[in-house]
């Protein structure tokens, strides 16, 4: 009978080490993969996508959403990818995508048309791109240096 409790303790052991082992395989995967930065090349523009919605800042989803990378754009991660975009050598300009279907503010407009003209202010171009353009994101792209539209690209002024 003891023999059998000494296997059953064993075998239980086991599984929990394993368990353990494999858990750290997959943290540790999970920090290396948070650790490593965009892999960006000389003379790359930088894209920063105006559609959907914006949020002020990213609400806590837990370390998946960051691996897997579905959150939503958020205010601050624009307004800090503007900003290195500034100080970036390797960032020769700004493409900035805007439509009329996105949920930011007029706060929140403002705050990225003050990025624009720091990104600007750096000597680096900013270029507005829209298919369909309303108020408030002409409010965006008037800061930039150019706005280009598709063919079938519109304006929707109010």
């Amino acid at each position: 009978m003891a023999d059998f409790f000494k296997k059953t303790l064993l075998s239980a052991l086991s599984t929990i080490l394993s368990l353990v082992i494999v858990l750290v395989i997959v943290v540790g995967g999970i920090f290396v993969m948070q650790g490593r930065g965009p892999d960006i090349k000389d003379h790359s523009w930088l894209v920063v996508d105006l559609y959907g919605d914006v949020q002020e800042y990213a609400p806590p989803g837990g370390i998946m959403g960051e691996v897997v990378g579905g959150d939503a754009e958020t205010l601050t991660r624009i307004l800090d990818n503007l900003d290195k975009a500034a100080l970036d050598d390797r960032i020769d300009g700004v493409i900035f995508k805007l439509s009329s279907t996105h949920s930011a503010g007029a706060g929140k407009l403002e705050e990225m048309r003050k990025a624009v003209k720091r990104v600007r202010k750096a000597g680096k171009p900013v270029l507005a791109w829209g298919d369909a353009m309303s108020n408030s994101s002409l409010f965006v792209a008037s800061a930039c240096d150019s706005i280009f539209m598709p063919n079938g690209g519109y304006f929707q002024i109010n």
